[in-house]
């Protein structure tokens, strides 16, 4: 589901008399495996001009690629919409999987550099862990 709304009037405009909407889209796009994350995706579009920015999960990122100068490689044709929506889609599920891989490499490693060793102390009876 898309869901366009004005641009704000601080944000410029791509020519005189332009329209560009900023675009919040919701849900899978074709294809998307079924249970990987789907965050929604922002990106700027002007029909008139017929382009978009590339888009983003990230609300502030789409402004930045739509004003500023060095950013004019991430506005593209309105038409390659759907397959860049799907690799960024593709890169986040690339990029959770890493973050989860590294967090269980991290948590393998600590757990054989701190063992966990068991003590009792003589005056109370109580278990201490000492890492």
């Amino acid at each position: 589901m898309q869901t366009a709304t004005p641009l704000a009037a601080s944000v410029p405009l791509c020519a005189p008399g332009h329209k560009p909407q900023f675009v919040t889209h919701q849900g899978a796009p074709a294809g998307h495996q079924l249970g990987k994350p789907c965050p929604s995706l922002f990106h700027i579009e002007c029909h008139a001009c017929g382009k978009a920015t590339v888009p983003t999960p990230n609300r502030a990122m789409v402004e930045l690629r739509w004003t500023r100068e060095d950013t004019a490689a991430l506005r593209i044709p309105i038409s390659h919409l759907q397959r860049y929506r799907r690799q960024v889609l593709a890169q986040l599920q690339r990029d959770a999987e890493l973050a989860t891989a590294l967090e269980a490499s991290l948590r393998a490693e600590h757990s054989r550099v701190l063992p966990m060793t068991t003590t009792r102390s003589r005056t109370n009876g109580r278990t201490a862990h000492a890492g």
